[in-house]
């Protein structure tokens, strides 16, 4: 399918790329809490610590990848069974489409 890859969810670098993001988003909304809560003359340290992030780090690339790479063969999958439920409906099948 066009260089769209399925993501083994066992996989380990799959997992450690995941808990890497997840604890990232965490870490954002635990700021986004506590950034209601503080003083508003306050310089902006959420903005602060999101530009420390090192973009450059390939752990980071890694994981982003790894998670484009399963939202596009997601939607390639979606895209396909629409496509095979119309070709299904033109040819008079109407079934399950497949």
């Amino acid at each position: 399918m066009d260089g769209v890859e399925d993501i083994d969810l066992n996989d380990p670098e799959v997992q450690k790329a995941a808990t890497k993001i997840q604890a990232s988003f965490r870490g954002h909304k635990v700021r986004k809490e506590v950034k209601g809560q503080v003083h508003p003359a306050e310089p902006n340290a959420e903005d602060d610590e999101i530009a420390a992030i090192d973009l450059t780090d390939p752990e980071l690339a890694d994981a982003a990848l790894k998670i484009q790479a399963g939202f596009r063969g997601a939607k390639a999958r979606k895209n396909m069974k629409k496509e095979d439920a119309d070709l299904n409906q033109k040819l008079g099948g109407g079934g399950s489409g497949h």
